[in-house]
């Protein structure tokens, strides 16, 4: 879901810490990301191969509730990748209160927010130099 009229807006800054509202107020677009938990409806269109999985996945939510968990932050992930490679500023955020938000925009379906993402082009250099990330030695590997 894109909110970016100052209505959706009003709807949407109650439900962020009170941090990041500012930055939401003023972003062009801010993107909330969701998953479907009813997602399993659509296989039969876009897996036409294996229908049968609807009725599987209908009998299990854990499955489904498995799938959502591991596939809406991978798909969070390349929405971010496309919104910079598109030239655009994408500033995701974990600091909201998602039930709030489900119940203000997804109330008629069985959506669930995961991700808040502002939108728009940089407003000048970022306010501080990237961080320190961990060494490859710590963060990888080798066997």
């Amino acid at each position: 879901m894109f909110v970016r009229t100052p209505e959706g807006k009003e709807r949407l800054l109650p439900h962020l810490d009170e941090g990041n509202r500012p930055k939401s107020a003023s972003a062009p677009v801010v993107a909330v990301l969701a998953v479907d938990n009813r997602f399993h409806e659509h296989i039969p269109h876009i897996l036409p191969i294996r229908p049968q999985l609807k009725e599987r996945f209908e009998g299990d939510s854990a499955q489904r509730d498995s799938i959502t968990s591991f596939n809406g932050p991978l798909q969070a992930g390349c929405f971010i990748l496309a919104v910079r490679a598109s030239g655009l500023a994408a500033g995701p955020m974990a600091g909201f209160d998602a039930a709030g938000i489900d119940k203000e925009f997804f109330r008629d379906n069985d959506w669930h927010s995961v991700l808040v993402v502002n939108i728009g082009y940089p407003a000048g250099p970022p306010e501080f130099d990237r961080l320190p990330r961990v060494a490859h030695e710590h963060a990888v590997t080798w066997v």
